[in-house]
């Protein structure tokens, strides 16, 4: 105020916004939401001045970083996923950058609707180091070895192998997807599953049949007492025992046994989903009655040795590629 000895002294203070910005009779100003208002002093006879104040998000910055695999191993031509794990959960700046430390052998894409997570892809033997930076420059890493495909043990009879890989498995779950919404439950269906037909056994035998995983017809009740060639039981519950998911991979067969006359079988794709023929037609499911225990159901999860063991990972309905979680 001018002069300094002006009678006029007493000052009015207002807002244009409450919610972004308050002040006291005082002048004092207290912030709100984020964004802009303007402060208006204002004297008894009308003179006014105005002061235009930003209030900006507050910022919380990364503390620390780290990765959900610090090595993982791929064989080349697949894709894999790998995710940052920040701290605090609530960081406002949360911008990071992948890169890749060699990218002739693996290559590493941000995914599009999250900062956190990436694809990486594996273009040549060799190993590389993905690499994920704050923009404070913080990082976490992740080395990955770059293999070649494992030739099956008995590579004169590729329609039967004993061994096999990711590949592998991939085609074979994306052979089963294809039918999802495609197919009518018919009990004892044959032929092929583009005829438009199947049942729970003739589906699952189909697909695994088409990728050369097994040539042999296995009935519902057969899978419980490997019926199937080149298989381990992963888990076996028995009728009355609690049981769960947790030790099966993409890939594995869960065989439900009710009575003599009464089986199910699917396959299950990881992160708790699973793909089956029922009267309902094909479908992907979530998983159900998991730790019920009851006298009616006895189960198996059992697994091809062909596939690669990995409880945590997945079949990823949109990429079609197996991610790790």
């Amino acid at each position: 105020i001018t002069p300094k000895n002006a009678d006029e002294t007493r000052i009015t203070w207002s807002t244009s916004n409450k919610n972004i910005v308050r002040v006291t009779s005082f002048g004092v100003i207290h912030g709100g939401k984020a964004g802009t208002a303007t402060i208006t002093a204002r004297t008894e006879n009308g003179r006014t001045a105005k002061c235009k104040v930003t209030v900006k998000e507050k910022t919380i910055s990364i503390k620390t970083i780290r990765m959900n695999r610090t090595n993982l191993e791929i064989t080349k031509g697949n894709t894999s996923s790998l995710k940052a794990i920040i701290t605090p959960s609530n960081a406002t700046i949360k911008k990071l950058t992948w890169t890749s430390s060699n990218t002739n052998i693996v290559t590493v894409k941000k995914d599009t609707n999250s900062e956190k997570t990436a694809t990486i892809t594996a273009k040549a033997i060799g190993t590389a180091t993905i690499t994920v930076t704050t923009e404070d420059g913080k990082t976490a890493t992740c080395t990955v070895k770059v293999t070649k495909e494992t030739t099956p043990n008995n590579p004169t009879n590729p329609s039967n192998p004993t061994y096999g890989d990711t590949q592998k498995l991939v085609e074979s779950l994306k052979y089963a997807c294809k039918f999802v919404g495609k197919i009518k439950y018919k009990k004892k269906a044959g032929g092929k599953l583009e005829n438009g037909y199947s049942d729970c056994s003739h589906f699952v035998h189909r697909v695994f049949e088409h990728t050369g995983v097994m040539n042999k017809f296995v009935k519902s009740l057969k899978w419980g007492y490997h019926g199937c060639p080149n298989t381990t039981d992963v888990a076996h519950f028995k009728k009355g025992e609690k049981w769960d998911y947790s030790n099966a991979s993409p890939g594995d067969v869960i065989w439900e046994h009710y009575r003599s006359d009464s089986n199910h079988v699917y396959i299950y794709l990881g992160n708790r989903k699973v793909i089956e023929c029922c009267p309902r037609g094909v479908v992907v499911t979530g998983v159900r009655r998991e730790n019920s225990s009851t006298k009616k159901y006895e189960r198996k999860i059992i697994h091809f040795n062909i596939f690669p063991k990995a409880p945590n990972s997945y079949f990823d309905l949109n990429t079609k590629t197996i991610k790790y979680k």
